[in-house]
């Protein structure tokens, strides 16, 4: 399979007036054509700040993003200049936001926005490109697309704008997409339908696809691998079934003990504390104040994402040996 995402080393820090504030720390990242690897952790883990990096969505006046390597397919973007990565986003990689009701122009008609892209990547011009953004929001099942086409997004519901915001994504056809909790605010049944319809898409384009969330029940039904993040740093991945079977770090334990399930019987375990804002990072182990297995050394030295047979975790006691 071929390689469509490769990540090496991702460091990206705000600009603060303290100095410059580490969010993401030292992340490896690889997806194959046709996978789906999930990245999990609370709020403020650096999720999404991972996935913005990559496309380089967060302003150099604001923060400093550096990579040993950073590839979309066969193209090394370390030192990409702004002109490059605006030929990659949406040509090679799409990217569905959390809200289309924000990430959506809404001065402008659907229909328009998906022209805008098909013709800045030069796709398709004029009718042409009209007719092929029909076809986009038919083949996301949106009803009535020639009509839809020039509506605006506040004329239609939650639902209809994350399906827009998905023709968008993929109307280049790119090799990655990045689905940052493209289920937000969406009830159950619209849920299951945008999943369903991402790995259908999937499927038929070949693309492979980053997922954004922090719903362990998603990741269990919709990915192949999975990334947990904690604090910017990743410190568990694996198999899906691999990781919810047998969590090695106690993080990812302590998320799995926090999902609900028919066990549950309306009381789940917490994790106390919350996780440490970039100024007030401990020293060690950022999860060592909150974690029942801390050992002395946690406290003052930073373990190493290791591991064999894709199984890694980053932890001076893990729950069973890496």
């Amino acid at each position: 399979m071929s390689v469509v995402l490769q990540v090496e080393g991702l460091c990206t820090s705000f600009k603060t007036r303290r100095g410059l504030l580490p969010a993401v720390h030292n992340v490896d990242l690889r997806i194959e054509a046709g996978e789906t690897l999930a990245l999990v952790g609370e709020s403020g883990s650096g999720k999404s700040v991972t996935a913005l990096s990559i496309l380089r969505l967060i302003s150099p006046d604001h923060a400093q993003i550096k990579a040993r390597s950073l590839r979309i397919g066969d193209e090394e973007l370390c030192s990409a200049t702004p002109p490059m990565m605006r030929a990659v986003r949406g040509k090679k990689a799409g990217m569905i936001f959390q809200d289309p009701a924000t990430s959506l122009n809404p001065v402008l008609s659907i229909g328009r926005q998906i022209v805008e892209a098909l013709e800045v990547h030069a796709v398709a011009r004029g009718k042409a490109a009209w007719d092929h953004a029909q076809a986009l929001l038919e083949r996301v099942r949106v009803p009535d697309a020639g009509r839809r086409l020039h509506d605006f997004p506040h004329q239609l519901s939650g639902g209809m704008n994350q399906r827009v915001m998905i023709a968008l994504a993929i109307a280049c056809s790119p090799r990655l997409l990045i689905a940052d909790e493209p289920t937000t605010a969406l009830d159950v049944t619209i849920q299951a339908q945008i999943l369903r319809l991402i790995r259908e898409l999937q499927d038929e384009i070949g693309m492979g696809v980053l997922l954004i969330t922090h719903d362990l029940a998603v990741v269990a039904r919709n990915a192949d691998r999975v990334a947990v993040m904690y604090a910017g740093r990743k410190v568990e991945e694996g198999r899906v079934a691999d990781v919810l079977r047998t969590p090695l770090h106690p993080y990812t334990a302590g998320l799995l003990a926090a999902t609900p399930d028919e066990r549950s019987n309306g009381r789940l375990a917490e994790i106390p504390g919350l996780v440490p804002g970039l100024a007030e990072m401990p020293p060690g182990c950022p999860f060592a104040p909150r974690c029942t297995r801390a050992l002395d050394v946690c406290s003052g030295a930073m373990p190493t994402i290791s591991g064999s047979s894709g199984r890694l975790a980053a932890c001076f006691n893990p729950i069973a040996p890496c």
